[in-house]
Protein backbone atom coordinates (compact mmCIF):
# COMPACT_ATOMS: atom_id res chain seq x y z
CA UNK A 1 0.00 0.00 0.00
CA UNK A 2 1.20 3.67 -0.63
CA UNK A 3 0.01 4.76 2.99
CA UNK A 4 2.18 2.22 4.55
CA UNK A 5 5.23 3.00 2.24
CA UNK A 6 5.66 6.13 3.38
CA UNK A 7 5.56 5.30 6.92
CA UNK A 8 7.87 2.97 6.23
CA UNK A 9 10.30 5.13 3.65
CA UNK A 10 10.61 7.29 6.94
CA UNK A 11 11.27 5.22 9.70
CA UNK A 12 13.67 3.14 7.69
CA UNK A 13 15.90 6.86 7.10
CA UNK A 14 15.70 7.42 10.67
CA UNK A 15 17.06 4.06 11.42
CA UNK A 16 19.64 4.39 8.79
CA UNK A 17 21.05 7.72 9.98
CA UNK A 18 21.42 5.99 13.62
CA UNK A 19 22.63 3.12 12.42
CA UNK A 20 25.51 5.41 10.77
CA UNK A 21 26.27 7.42 13.71
CA UNK A 22 26.22 4.74 16.36
CA UNK A 23 28.04 2.39 14.04
CA UNK A 24 25.30 -0.73 14.60
CA UNK A 25 23.35 -2.56 12.62
CA UNK A 26 19.73 -2.42 11.85
CA UNK A 27 16.61 -4.61 12.90
CA UNK A 28 13.27 -3.53 11.79
CA UNK A 29 10.53 -5.62 13.21
CA UNK A 30 6.74 -6.04 12.00
CA UNK A 31 4.33 -6.94 14.60
CA UNK A 32 2.09 -9.10 13.02
CA UNK A 33 -0.37 -10.27 15.78
CA UNK A 34 -3.94 -11.45 14.62
CA UNK A 35 -6.54 -11.42 17.99
CA UNK A 36 -9.86 -12.59 18.06
CA UNK A 37 -11.51 -9.20 17.34
CA UNK A 38 -8.73 -7.76 14.82
CA UNK A 39 -10.31 -5.40 12.27
CA UNK A 40 -8.61 -7.38 9.43
CA UNK A 41 -9.96 -10.74 8.97
CA UNK A 42 -8.39 -13.01 6.93
CA UNK A 43 -9.75 -15.90 4.88
CA UNK A 44 -9.41 -19.57 6.92
CA UNK A 45 -7.07 -20.50 3.95
CA UNK A 46 -4.66 -17.29 3.86
CA UNK A 47 -1.47 -18.82 5.78
CA UNK A 48 0.53 -15.90 6.90
CA UNK A 49 4.17 -16.80 6.48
Amino acid sequence: MIGDGIFYFWIYDALSLQSEAMESSIYFYEFTYQGTFSVSMRPPFYKIR
